[in-house]
């Protein structure tokens, strides 16, 4: 953007302001004005003028209403803040009550996935997540265990609209990592602790790079 600096009229040696000066200095400026692109500014050193875009696109002559002001053009929007839907999975995994836990395993490492969403029939009735599966492992019950008996029954959920920080608070004093996502009565996702820190970092670079 283009902007002309127009200087404060000059003090006479005898103490008293050229009465001429504010007209001459206003009368550069208009002048300065006719010769600007569109969307370009002016600013008033003594804050007597200061132009802004006219009603034709052209720079036109305006009285600051500050001394120094300098009109930016319009306000630039920065973007809505991410909400659960943006960040969530869709790519469900799902297993029955009933399924051994080993199943559920092999289920989540297919997918790549650190939880299971279990379900009852249609209802969601729980999730079990790797840290369930690793102490199963750890306890050496695994052949015998099955996903009801190591799931979180009726897990916290959120819905797509929520705010990606209310998910966090929820995940961070609820001491679990990941959160069904639900919109009415039916299942449309799920969040995790990992897909927030990834929206948090996407635009830092490791050390060292």
């Amino acid at each position: 953007m283009l902007c002309v600096l127009t200087k404060a009229p000059q003090v006479a040696p005898s103490g008293l302001e050229d009465p001429a000066a504010p007209v001459e200095a206003a009368s550069v400026a208009a002048a300065q004005a006719r010769d600007l692109d569109d969307g370009a500014c002016a600013r008033s050193v003594d804050g007597r003028v200061s132009l802004q875009q006219g009603p034709a696109g052209r720079a036109s002559p305006k009285r600051a209403r500050t001394s120094g002001s300098i009109f930016l053009g319009p306000t630039v929007s920065i973007g809505r803040v991410p909400t659960v839907g943006d960040l969530m999975s869709r790519e469900l995994v799902k297993v029955e009550a009933s399924a051994s836990v080993e199943d559920a395993a092999k289920r989540m490492v297919g997918r790549r996935a650190g939880s299971a969403l279990v379900f009852e029939g249609d209802r969601l009735a729980g999730i079990v997540t790797e840290r369930d599966v690793l102490r199963i492992v750890a306890a050496g019950a695994l052949a015998e265990t099955i996903v009801r008996d190591c799931m979180s029954h009726h897990p916290e959920t959120v819905e797509p609209s929520e705010s990606v920080e209310q998910a966090g608070v929820l995940m961070l004093h609820g001491g679990f990592r990941h959160l069904p996502v639900v919109e009415g009565s039916e299942v449309v996702g799920v969040i995790s602790m990992r897909d927030l820190v990834g929206h948090v970092l996407s635009d830092s670079a490791p050390r060292g790079a």
